[in-house]
């Protein structure tokens, strides 16, 4: 049967990141079913590696699935805070 997998946003990435670091005794396996009992997503063993060696990530928008710089970084930072904040 196979499983529908799922991008992870970059804050789950750091959670997941952060549950490794909490728990090194965990298997890439376990790591994936932690997972997808917090998120609700499928992911790949192999992209559980990828995810929990590469290191943190910081962006304006957390709840993006993936980093990408922009040819503007600092507007567009500034862009999203203001969309934020607005009432």
């Amino acid at each position: 049967m196979s499983k529908a997998r799922h991008h992870l946003t970059i804050l789950e990435k750091n959670r997941l990141r952060v549950r490794r670091r909490e728990r090194p005794e965990l298997t890439q396996e376990q790591l994936r079913e932690w997972a997808h009992a917090q998120f609700g997503k499928w992911v790949a063993r192999s992209t559980v590696g990828q995810i929990v060696s590469a290191p943190e990530e910081v962006c304006a928008n957390p709840e993006a699935k993936r980093f990408q710089s922009g040819r503007y970084p600092e507007m567009e930072q500034e862009l999203f805070a203001f969309i934020q904040n607005r009432p």
